[in-house]
């Protein structure tokens, strides 16, 4: 048996997921799986939402043949893994204990055999693939866009939703931008930063306080980051931690949080973001420092500034605004990441970050766990 099989179970949820229980003999719900770790470096599965007895739980989940395995790899004196929210473990052998608690745990071997585990092979965890690619040809024009119009609301619905009760568009605007610098592999330190320096403390400081400051809470030595929290894999090199921790410090430090932008047309809201967020290129260039590329900075807009455009429609009940939202969508370029890739080989064409954005909702929501029936596209398809 292998890890890599635990985590195949868990993205698959081939569990009887309405009735599990960690040794402790606490129910468990399984809100989200969460995102499985390609990376090395951290917990199998992060973002992770689960209900344990009667309260959730928002964070990592951890897998092991043995519980025991958690003292031989040595998780315990390892920073990444104290957001570990669940021990999924096929012998519990040892209860484990990180910080002032046990972690909980749920033993695979209580609801499914050695034999039926080693019939799944050692398949990958997961694939991009897009089931029904051959046919996405015959797919209704409108339909579709019906279809990815609701994918996008969605979406930015799920990264705002969080937000919903607090009214500082400076703090939203904040906690979006931090997580966006650390993209999906550093997401989790760049939050760690933001919550040691909140915005009610980094508004008072000059900008020169919040650079040093800054500096100061990401442990950084001259020549690289030496706090293990920071993933180096999955980057290229003008990505790694030190790099985008020092454009981070250049940009927050500088930046007044004024979100009147809002009001501007998309095209202006573009053209005003891009020029903000690439504006020290040349003093960054000067301090052999890599500066923000324009990739980078549609990255940003799209998962920054974009859903809090659509939060702050929200908040002052404005169409008008929320739909600036989809419309700076609709002008940006469209993302380049594995799951986008898959769809360009399907006859659908991403034209924008609107279709990309939409086209990754309809894969993490149907087609990673197969619920081709559940999908418009795939209803559609299989109808006919």
């Amino acid at each position: 048996m292998r890890e890599t099989q635990l985590h195949y179970l868990w993205e698959r949820m081939l569990l009887p997921s309405k009735n599990l229980y960690t040794t402790g003999k606490e129910k468990i719900q399984i809100i989200s799986r969460g995102v499985y770790n390609q990376h090395s470096g951290g917990p199998d599965f992060e973002e992770a939402r689960l209900k344990i007895g009667e309260l959730e739980w928002y964070g990592s989940v951890e897998m092991h043949i043995k519980s025991s395995d958690w003292i031989k790899h040595g998780h315990s004196s390892d920073p990444l893994y104290k957001n570990v929210i669940l021990h999924v473990v096929y012998t519990h052998d040892l209860p484990v204990e990180h910080e002032v608690s046990f972690i909980p745990t749920i033993r695979i071997s209580d609801y499914l055999s050695v034999n039926f585990i080693s019939m799944l092979g050692v398949k990958p965890v997961f694939s991009r693939e897009i089931l029904c690619k051959q046919s996405l040809g015959f797919v209704s024009t409108i339909e579709l866009a019906f279809f990815k119009e609701e994918l996008v609301f969605r979406r930015l619905v799920q990264k705002t939703t969080r937000f919903a009760d607090l009214n500082s568009p400076q703090e939203v605007l904040y906690s979006l931008i931090s997580e966006s610098f650390g993209r999906k592999v550093n997401k989790l330190p760049f939050q760690e930063l933001q919550n040691k320096l909140p915005f009610e403390k980094l508004q008072n400081l000059s900008t020169a306080e919040r650079f040093s400051r800054i500096r100061a809470l990401t442990d950084c030595a001259d020549n690289e980051v030496t706090s293990s929290i920071w993933k180096r894999k999955g980057h290229y090199p003008k990505g790694f931690p030190l790099i985008r921790i020092f454009q981070y410090s250049i940009f927050i430090s500088e930046y007044d949080f004024n979100y009147q932008f809002v009001y501007l047309s998309a095209h202006e809201i573009l053209k005003y973001l891009i020029q903000m967020l690439r504006r020290k290129s040349e003093f960054l260039l000067k301090m052999g420092i890599t500066p923000l590329s324009y990739d980078l900075a549609e990255s940003i807009i799209v998962n920054a500034f974009v859903p809090f455009i659509f939060w702050y429609g929200q908040q002052i009940e404005s169409d008008v605004i929320m739909e600036k939202a989809f419309e700076v969508l609709r002008i940006v370029r469209p993302e380049k990441n594995s799951i986008t890739e898959s769809w360009r080989k399907t006859p659908l064409k991403l034209t924008n970050a609107f279709d990309t954005q939409a086209y990754i909702m309809i894969y993490n929501e149907y087609c990673k766990f197969k619920r081709c029936s559940e999908c418009r596209i795939g209803s559609t398809l299989l109808g006919k």
